[in-house]
């Protein structure tokens, strides 16, 4: 290294020369990892959270597919589809108990819902 261009930098174990350190503000791996391929789980996840237009008597709404589907289903649960009003009595019977088991103030309102969700399934299963 010419004398003009020596600095008090010393060289050696964990100190490479300043021309092979890397530059300041560049990144040492610019691409990065590489990203995975996603799962199937990700892939309804994120089916279910897009976002599409229902029109509704007040204009168009803009509401998640996953929220359509629910509407769609509790719909035709009233009116008169039995298949529909199972799915539905199923799932707001699981939306229940998930939700009581999150705040468990009141465990008596629980046992009475589940009581009358059981009963309405067992009727609708005859």
């Amino acid at each position: 290294m010419p004398k003009h261009k020596q600095s008090d930098h010393k060289v050696g174990d964990k100190r490479p020369p300043r021309e092979h350190q890397f530059v300041k503000g560049k990144s040492g791996n610019p691409r990065g990892r590489p990203k995975r391929a996603p799962s199937m789980d990700d892939l309804w996840l994120e089916e279910a959270a897009r976002k599409i237009g229902v029109n509704t008597p007040k204009g168009t709404l803009r509401i998640t597919r996953a929220e359509a589907l629910i509407r769609r289903i509790m719909t035709r649960s009233l009116e008169g589809d039995m298949r529909a009003a199972k799915l539905s009595l199923m799932m707001l019977g699981a939306a229940q108990a998930n939700s009581h088991s999150r705040d468990s103030n009141d465990p008596g309102d629980a046992v009475t819902d589940q009581e009358t969700i059981a009963r309405m399934l067992a009727r609708f299963s005859k």
